[in-house]
């Protein structure tokens, strides 16, 4: 057989992505409504938050009461019970879904544009006639209950939640996470309470995206009119809560029976979103270790079989920002990893990285960031992340202008001022290193 020379098509940069900005409309008092307008797209969504007073709050069974809630919500009405909204939600071929993030309760609907009607109603009276059956908390919490059993038994949540006690302070709130005593302690009233709370104590965020026009468009205003009219004497916004970590620090948690150690180092960083290096060390971060081409992965996973996957990420929120990285490794192979993982840091801080390498990863970022525009649905999510993570408001853009000016220099220059391990609190659990 005759072989064919194959042309394969050129690799090209990205010219220019932009974000495509959300209409911002002030429906009521206490509701405000982000609008993604697509008269091509063949579905809605509508996203509501509410209720921003939980994040930070020192309760953990009030904590554990607000992830229930984000569960229990959509359980059923005082006038619809489960399987009938459930056969409600088939009938519609529509679904409805949790989204409570960073302290905001939330649910979501994607549905077909004749529905809207219908499905406008149902979540009004979903968050404002929620009905939490006995049967159906201690089911919920029964199943959370297991679920943070299993977590908790595994060697790199036993490693990652000391290493976020140290990294947060141990007065923080996050320090003490959720556990079995508080889901065990929610009541059906404190899980209401924190609906209807959050509901008529907080400013109520809208987020939609589809062929919103017209009438449909009213439709989705009236929603936020007939919620803002359910809303009370607004509650105060807890303060936030910033992280105070601990000096530089090296613990083990042993775990007789293991057969492998987890690692996971965190290394507090003195920035925020809105700094002019965030986005510059976000790259940094994902050459060390945020995809399959990065350093610890290239080194530690594929030249050395010492882990079959490790990464390093960049965590930002209003408590503030930390460098993680993780990894589980075979008996007895965890002091070398650790030495690899120093080892790569000083390398990216010292030697310039080559030119296939820098274009590789700016490509790989370029790609990922152009993701967001896949869809309104996801551009919708990317936009959302303003209010629960206090994005800039030009976050994308500067993403983008970051990656194009990238270059070997600002990434030694990253390392060296941010990825200090000399600040990096260390925790490994499991066999012995």
């Amino acid at each position: 057989m005759t072989e064919r020379s194959v042309t394969l098509p050129a690799v090209t940069d990205f010219a220019s992505l932009t974000l495509p900005a959300l209409e911002t409309v002030s429906v009521a008092p206490g509701v405000t409504l982000h609008l993604l307008r697509d008269p091509l797209a063949p579905k809605m969504r509508v996203e509501i938050l509410y209720g921003h007073n939980n994040a930070n709050s020192a309760d953990s069974v009030r904590r554990a009461a607000v992830a229930l809630a984000d569960r229990l919500v959509m359980e059923s009405t005082a006038n619809r019970p489960a399987d009938e909204l459930a056969d409600f939600l088939d009938f519609e071929g529509s679904r409805l879904g949790p989204s409570g993030k960073q302290g905001y309760n939330g649910i979501v609907a994607d549905f077909l544009p004749q529905s809207l009607d219908k499905i406008t109603d149902l979540l009004y009276e979903v968050l404002t006639e929620a009905d939490v059956p006995q049967q159906s908390l201690q089911t919920r919490v029964a199943s959370e209950v297991q679920k943070l059993r299993y977590d908790r038994a595994r060697i790199i949540n036993k490693a990652g939640e000391r290493a976020d006690e140290l990294s947060c302070g141990p007065d923080h709130p996050y320090a003490a996470p959720v556990g079995e005593d508080d889901l065990l302690a929610v009541t059906r009233e404190m899980v209401l309470d924190v609906i209807s709370g959050g509901l008529r104590g907080s400013h109520i965020h809208i987020f939609a995206a589809g062929n919103f026009d017209g009438p449909s468009l009213e439709r989705v205003i009236g929603l936020g009119r007939r919620l803002s009219a359910q809303q009370g004497e607004m509650q105060p916004v807890a303060p936030v809560v910033k992280y105070t970590p601990s000096p530089s620090v090296s613990e083990h948690i042993a775990v007789d029976d293991s057969l492998q150690t987890a690692i996971v180092s965190v290394i507090p960083v003195d920035i925020d979103r809105h700094h002019p290096d965030y986005s510059a060390l976000r790259l940094t971060v994902m050459a060390l270790g945020g995809y399959f081409g990065s350093r610890l992965m290239t080194n530690i996973r594929e030249a050395k079989g010492l882990t079959y996957g490790i990464s390093a990420s960049l965590e930002s929120n209003f408590e503030g920002t930390r460098i993680r990285i993780s990894a589980q490794c075979g008996q007895g192979t965890a002091a070398l990893a650790l030495d690899e993982i120093r080892k790569e840091i000083e390398r990216l801080a010292t030697e310039p990285m080559g030119a296939d390498e820098l274009t590789r990863l700016r490509r790989y970022a370029a790609t990922q960031l152009a993701t967001t525009l896949d869809s309104p649905f996801s551009i919708l999510q990317y936009n959302a992340m303003d209010l629960y993570l206090g994005c800039p408001d030009d976050y994308f853009d500067r993403q983008f202008r970051a990656i194009g000016s990238l270059d070997a220099d600002t990434i030694m220059a990253m390392t060296r001022r941010y990825i200090v391990r000399e600040r990096a609190i260390t925790v490994t659990a499991g066999s012995p290193l």
